[in-house]
């Protein structure tokens, strides 16, 4: 449906074709951008808009003269972006959608000592001194999320027991992987053990059953002494 209005253009009037449109913002995995901060400029009229899209990945505009509109990603997830998605022909009302190649998959992985996955865990990515996203892995130290493309330092914790590194994330939804591992080689009772504390409290047993063994061996030999002499027969006087 066209919605015919005059649009006053240098000296003269133009009569154009207006619409309302939806623009949907995916990843290149299918995800929708929500939240992104994103620019939206009419090459017609020269015209620009501000928006946030919304949980769905989506922003409408309202009287739009038909022709091409340039969409451009500001920000994703405290990241500046400022790189075009897209640009729209727009002919009618309607929805329109496009996906963004600059995200990628970042894929991190949480291990012990004994090299197996470790969770849940916390996970923290940053981006410099920005926190860019939180979050916890699964029950395997598994985290997987989308990210604009760039460089991020990736800190995580396991019952107070800590480990980070970092990762370049690529673009058109590549994926890019980080194992992490933290000194844990077992929990015990809750509470996560190193192996060197594992080895310890081992060792720290044995002594104590090697201490305890002797104390009883002793104890024993000092008990049947004293029932020993108190049931000797008292030696007659000379």
């Amino acid at each position: 449906n066209i919605d015919e209005k005059t649009w006053s253009a240098g000296k003269g009037l133009l009569r154009c074709a207006i619409y309302d449109i939806a623009i949907k913002v995916l990843t290149p995995s299918g995800t929708p951008m929500t939240h992104a901060a994103v620019t939206i400029t009419s090459e017609p009229t020269g015209e620009s808009w501000s928006a946030t899209l919304n949980g769905e990945g989506k922003t409408t505009v309202t009287d739009v003269v038909g022709g091409r509109l340039t969409i451009t990603i500001d920000s994703w997830k405290n990241v500046e972006i400022k790189k075009t998605a897209d640009t729209l022909t727009i002919t009618k009302s309607g929805e329109y959608e496009l996906t963004f190649s600059g995200i990628g998959v970042l894929r991190v992985s949480v291990v012990g000592e004994r090299g197996t996955g470790i969770g849940p865990s916390t996970v923290e990515i940053r981006m410099g001194n920005t926190v860019v996203e939180k979050g916890i892995t699964d029950e395997n130290g598994i985290y997987v999320t989308e990210l604009p493309a760039g460089s991020y330092t990736v800190n995580v914790d396991f019952k107070g027991r800590t480990a980070s590194g970092t990762v370049t994330v690529g673009e058109g939804g590549a994926l890019s992987e980080v194992s992490l591992s933290v000194p844990v080689y077992m929990v015990l009772a809750g509470y996560p053990l190193s192996y060197g504390e594992f080895v310890g409290i081992i060792a720290g047993i044995i002594i104590a059953v090697i201490v305890i063994t002797i104390a009883l061996h002793e104890y024993s030999i000092w008990r049947r002494r004293r029932i020993a002499r108190a049931v000797a027969p008292a030696r007659a006087p000379a």
